[in-house]
Protein backbone atom coordinates (compact mmCIF):
# COMPACT_ATOMS: atom_id res chain seq x y z
CA UNK A 1 0.00 0.00 0.00
CA UNK A 2 2.81 2.58 0.91
CA UNK A 3 4.58 1.29 -1.96
CA UNK A 4 2.36 2.15 -4.49
CA UNK A 5 0.99 5.53 -2.77
CA UNK A 6 4.96 6.18 -3.61
CA UNK A 7 5.11 5.18 -6.85
CA UNK A 8 1.35 6.81 -7.75
CA UNK A 9 3.30 10.57 -6.17
CA UNK A 10 6.76 9.94 -8.42
CA UNK A 11 4.59 9.04 -11.54
CA UNK A 12 2.03 12.49 -11.10
CA UNK A 13 5.77 14.70 -10.15
CA UNK A 14 7.27 13.77 -13.71
CA UNK A 15 4.00 14.09 -15.34
CA UNK A 16 3.43 17.65 -13.93
CA UNK A 17 7.87 18.68 -15.09
CA UNK A 18 7.03 17.96 -18.41
CA UNK A 19 3.62 19.68 -18.66
CA UNK A 20 4.83 22.58 -17.04
CA UNK A 21 7.36 25.10 -19.11
CA UNK A 22 11.12 24.02 -17.58
CA UNK A 23 14.17 23.59 -19.81
CA UNK A 24 14.87 19.78 -20.60
CA UNK A 25 17.75 19.51 -19.13
CA UNK A 26 16.29 20.81 -16.05
CA UNK A 27 13.55 18.27 -16.26
CA UNK A 28 15.94 15.55 -17.06
CA UNK A 29 17.91 16.21 -14.18
CA UNK A 30 15.11 16.64 -11.80
CA UNK A 31 13.99 13.65 -13.37
CA UNK A 32 17.49 11.71 -11.74
CA UNK A 33 17.07 13.48 -8.74
CA UNK A 34 13.39 11.94 -8.06
CA UNK A 35 14.56 8.46 -9.20
CA UNK A 36 17.86 8.52 -7.14
CA UNK A 37 15.69 10.13 -3.85
CA UNK A 38 12.99 7.30 -4.91
CA UNK A 39 16.17 4.34 -4.25
CA UNK A 40 17.43 5.67 -1.78
CA UNK A 41 14.16 5.83 0.17
CA UNK A 42 13.41 1.82 -0.63
CA UNK A 43 16.67 1.47 1.03
CA UNK A 44 15.58 3.47 4.01
CA UNK A 45 12.55 2.20 4.50
CA UNK A 46 12.47 -1.18 3.18
CA UNK A 47 12.10 -3.13 6.35
CA UNK A 48 8.62 -1.36 6.34
CA UNK A 49 7.87 -1.49 2.54
CA UNK A 50 8.94 -5.44 2.29
CA UNK A 51 8.30 -6.66 6.09
CA UNK A 52 9.59 -9.90 7.47
CA UNK A 53 7.57 -12.65 6.24
CA UNK A 54 8.46 -16.27 7.16
CA UNK A 55 6.94 -19.42 5.76
CA UNK A 56 7.94 -23.00 7.23
CA UNK A 57 7.73 -26.37 4.83
CA UNK A 58 7.93 -29.85 7.23
CA UNK A 59 9.02 -32.90 5.26
CA UNK A 60 10.04 -35.40 7.33
CA UNK A 61 8.38 -36.85 10.44
CA UNK A 62 10.52 -39.40 13.00
CA UNK A 63 9.63 -41.33 15.85
CA UNK A 64 12.93 -41.68 17.16
CA UNK A 65 15.03 -44.35 18.57
CA UNK A 66 17.99 -43.59 21.13
CA UNK A 67 21.02 -45.04 22.00
CA UNK A 68 19.42 -47.59 24.58
CA UNK A 69 18.11 -50.54 24.69
CA UNK A 70 13.95 -51.08 24.22
CA UNK A 71 11.22 -51.38 26.96
CA UNK A 72 9.82 -47.70 26.22
CA UNK A 73 6.79 -46.03 26.57
CA UNK A 74 4.42 -45.35 24.61
CA UNK A 75 3.93 -42.62 26.80
CA UNK A 76 7.63 -40.22 25.95
CA UNK A 77 7.54 -40.53 22.30
CA UNK A 78 9.83 -38.06 21.13
CA UNK A 79 9.90 -37.05 17.07
CA UNK A 80 12.20 -35.13 14.59
CA UNK A 81 11.04 -32.55 12.54
CA UNK A 82 12.53 -31.59 9.14
CA UNK A 83 11.29 -28.09 9.37
CA UNK A 84 12.77 -25.55 7.09
CA UNK A 85 12.78 -21.88 7.55
CA UNK A 86 12.05 -19.24 5.04
CA UNK A 87 11.87 -15.13 4.93
CA UNK A 88 10.22 -14.25 1.88
CA UNK A 89 10.74 -10.70 2.73
CA UNK A 90 13.69 -7.92 3.08
CA UNK A 91 13.60 -7.34 6.61
CA UNK A 92 15.47 -9.55 9.05
CA UNK A 93 13.38 -11.17 11.77
CA UNK A 94 14.47 -13.54 15.42
CA UNK A 95 12.62 -17.36 15.20
CA UNK A 96 11.74 -16.94 18.77
CA UNK A 97 9.68 -20.02 19.37
CA UNK A 98 8.32 -22.91 18.08
CA UNK A 99 5.90 -26.01 19.41
CA UNK A 100 3.66 -28.63 18.56
CA UNK A 101 0.23 -28.98 19.54
CA UNK A 102 -0.56 -32.86 19.08
CA UNK A 103 -4.49 -33.47 18.88
CA UNK A 104 -5.99 -36.87 18.68
CA UNK A 105 -9.82 -37.85 17.52
CA UNK A 106 -10.84 -37.43 21.19
CA UNK A 107 -9.62 -34.20 21.25
CA UNK A 108 -6.51 -34.53 24.01
CA UNK A 109 -3.61 -32.66 23.18
CA UNK A 110 0.01 -33.02 23.66
CA UNK A 111 2.60 -30.34 24.17
CA UNK A 112 5.99 -30.20 22.28
CA UNK A 113 8.51 -28.50 22.32
CA UNK A 114 11.91 -28.54 20.56
CA UNK A 115 14.83 -29.45 22.85
CA UNK A 116 17.72 -29.98 20.55
CA UNK A 117 18.90 -29.81 16.65
CA UNK A 118 20.74 -32.62 15.38
CA UNK A 119 22.84 -33.29 12.26
CA UNK A 120 20.62 -35.70 10.32
CA UNK A 121 23.44 -37.06 8.47
CA UNK A 122 25.31 -37.98 11.51
CA UNK A 123 22.16 -39.33 12.52
CA UNK A 124 21.58 -41.41 9.40
CA UNK A 125 25.21 -42.63 9.98
CA UNK A 126 24.36 -43.56 13.41
CA UNK A 127 21.89 -46.34 12.78
CA UNK A 128 18.85 -43.77 13.24
CA UNK A 129 19.42 -43.31 17.13
CA UNK A 130 19.73 -40.07 19.06
CA UNK A 131 22.74 -39.80 20.96
CA UNK A 132 25.67 -37.38 21.64
CA UNK A 133 27.56 -37.75 18.50
CA UNK A 134 24.83 -36.53 16.39
CA UNK A 135 23.13 -33.76 18.04
CA UNK A 136 24.43 -30.27 17.15
CA UNK A 137 22.99 -27.76 19.89
CA UNK A 138 20.90 -27.10 22.07
CA UNK A 139 17.64 -25.45 20.45
CA UNK A 140 17.60 -21.74 21.19
CA UNK A 141 16.46 -18.75 18.78
CA UNK A 142 18.25 -17.74 15.36
CA UNK A 143 18.06 -15.03 12.98
CA UNK A 144 16.59 -15.27 9.47
CA UNK A 145 17.74 -12.62 7.38
CA UNK A 146 16.39 -11.07 4.04
CA UNK A 147 15.58 -13.54 1.36
CA UNK A 148 17.19 -16.33 3.59
CA UNK A 149 16.62 -19.98 4.23
CA UNK A 150 17.59 -22.35 6.89
CA UNK A 151 16.59 -26.02 7.08
CA UNK A 152 16.66 -28.46 10.74
CA UNK A 153 16.09 -31.21 12.01
CA UNK A 154 14.58 -30.61 15.41
CA UNK A 155 14.33 -33.02 18.26
CA UNK A 156 10.69 -32.28 19.80
CA UNK A 157 9.77 -33.77 23.33
CA UNK A 158 6.54 -33.86 25.46
CA UNK A 159 8.23 -32.03 28.79
CA UNK A 160 4.48 -31.50 30.37
CA UNK A 161 2.49 -28.09 30.34
CA UNK A 162 0.09 -26.91 32.90
CA UNK A 163 -3.30 -27.12 30.58
CA UNK A 164 -1.99 -30.23 28.68
CA UNK A 165 -0.90 -33.34 30.67
CA UNK A 166 1.45 -35.93 29.35
CA UNK A 167 -0.64 -38.81 27.86
CA UNK A 168 0.53 -41.81 26.19
CA UNK A 169 0.29 -42.11 22.46
CA UNK A 170 -2.11 -45.01 21.21
CA UNK A 171 -3.14 -46.10 17.64
CA UNK A 172 -4.81 -44.01 15.64
CA UNK A 173 -5.33 -40.28 13.70
CA UNK A 174 -4.01 -37.37 14.72
CA UNK A 175 -3.09 -33.86 13.66
CA UNK A 176 -0.09 -31.41 14.26
CA UNK A 177 -0.70 -28.04 14.55
CA UNK A 178 2.79 -25.76 14.20
CA UNK A 179 3.19 -23.26 15.88
CA UNK A 180 5.68 -20.18 15.41
CA UNK A 181 6.70 -16.87 17.23
CA UNK A 182 8.72 -14.31 15.73
CA UNK A 183 10.19 -10.97 16.49
CA UNK A 184 7.62 -9.28 14.64
CA UNK A 185 4.56 -11.15 16.57
CA UNK A 186 3.50 -10.98 19.81
CA UNK A 187 1.87 -14.45 20.27
CA UNK A 188 2.95 -17.66 18.43
CA UNK A 189 1.50 -17.98 14.68
CA UNK A 190 -0.20 -21.39 13.45
CA UNK A 191 1.72 -21.65 11.28
CA UNK A 192 1.09 -25.69 9.31
CA UNK A 193 -1.57 -28.22 10.45
CA UNK A 194 -0.64 -31.27 9.85
CA UNK A 195 -2.65 -35.04 9.77
CA UNK A 196 -0.44 -38.16 10.82
CA UNK A 197 -1.84 -41.13 11.42
CA UNK A 198 0.18 -43.78 13.67
CA UNK A 199 -0.54 -47.27 12.67
CA UNK A 200 0.51 -50.78 15.17
CA UNK A 201 3.33 -51.27 12.63
CA UNK A 202 4.88 -47.73 13.59
CA UNK A 203 4.23 -47.75 17.58
CA UNK A 204 5.90 -51.41 17.69
CA UNK A 205 8.45 -50.62 16.15
CA UNK A 206 9.03 -47.81 18.36
CA UNK A 207 8.76 -49.76 21.49
CA UNK A 208 11.08 -51.72 20.21
CA UNK A 209 13.24 -49.07 20.16
CA UNK A 210 13.37 -48.36 16.14
CA UNK A 211 13.15 -45.07 14.84
CA UNK A 212 10.15 -44.81 12.39
CA UNK A 213 9.96 -42.39 9.05
CA UNK A 214 6.71 -40.84 8.02
CA UNK A 215 6.66 -38.56 4.89
CA UNK A 216 4.38 -35.22 5.57
CA UNK A 217 4.58 -32.63 3.07
CA UNK A 218 2.36 -34.77 0.81
CA UNK A 219 -0.73 -34.41 3.52
CA UNK A 220 -0.19 -30.95 4.62
CA UNK A 221 -3.86 -29.66 4.48
CA UNK A 222 -2.68 -26.27 5.53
Amino acid sequence: MILSIILIGIIILIITLFIVNVKFNDKLAIVISIIALSVSFLGVFKNEIFPFNLEIIIDDLIITADSGKSNKKAKNIEFVLNVSFLNKGYAEGIIEKIFVKVLDDGGIVKFYRPTIEIDYIKYIQGKRRLHGDNVISQFSSFPLHSKQSLNKYLVFQNLGHPKYPITPWKIGNYKFEVFVKTSYRKKAKLMKKLPFTLDEEGLNNYLNNNSVEYSLIFFDDN
